[in-house]
């Protein structure tokens, strides 16, 4: 196998696979204690007025942010009213969750997320996992990689968790688990970086790959 075809294969893997995972999964003891800065993105707030209960009433299964991207929730989830929910982020919303796993998918790929994930029972716990998408390729980060992350303060009180993405990636989803009772109080910032897509990535490596082994080919196929 000569140097440039080598060069190529060499290509098509890193178009699959990325040295490193570029995301970034922090907990937060208290929800006041999330920075609104992440990574050099700067998250902004939305919020929802009035409330329903998931099952009796229209509850949303997406909320659009102030930049105008719509975030999907895979599940119905209830809205709850801030005036009666102990939360840190005076004034935000609170989603409740039905089941023990939710996945938050964007229209449009995010660069930071923050939110807090609600108990109201003491010894609660959650994980959390971020898909991401780069140039070099994709992935999925999952914080803690085994078992929970405790959520004793109870009262409707939550554990804080902020995501970013670093330069060159992009947020593509987001799984919570277990949201039950609920999260919410999310931020956001979109994402800069244009990500191609995986398919796309592939493409272009196999496309290499055939030249390299087309003119490898050909130098076989001329007498010397």
């Amino acid at each position: 196998m000569d140097r440039i075809t080598t060069s190529l294969l060499g290509l098509l893997l890193t178009t699959g696979l990325a040295f490193a995972d570029p995301i970034t999964i922090t907990y937060h003891e208290d929800g006041d204690d999330i920075p609104h800065t992440l990574g050099g993105y700067t998250t902004t707030a939305y919020d929802i007025t009035g409330s329903c209960d998931a099952g009796t009433a229209d509850c949303p299964t997406s909320f659009t942010t102030d930049t105008g991207n719509t975030i999907h929730f895979d599940q119905e989830v209830s809205v709850i009213s801030p005036t009666w929910v102990e939360d840190p982020y005076v004034g935000a919303t609170i989603f409740g969750v039905h089941s023990n796993i939710i996945e938050l998918t964007p229209d449009k790929p995010l660069g930071a997320i923050s939110f807090v994930i609600s108990s109201y029972w003491d010894r609660a716990g959650a994980w959390v996992s971020a898909d991401w998408a780069s140039s070099t390729g994709s992935g999925t980060v999952r914080n803690p990689t085994s078992g929970h992350v405790p959520i004793n303060q109870g009262d409707l009180d939550g554990v804080g968790v902020s995501i970013y993405a670093e330069p060159g990636a992009c947020l593509t989803s987001i799984t919570i688990e277990p949201p039950k009772w609920g999260f919410g109080s999310i931020r956001t910032a979109d994402c800069v970086t244009t990500v191609p897509e995986p398919g796309s990535l592939s493409l272009l490596g196999l496309g290499l790959l055939g030249l390299g082994l087309a003119r490898r080919t050909r130098r076989i196929a001329i007498p010397a």
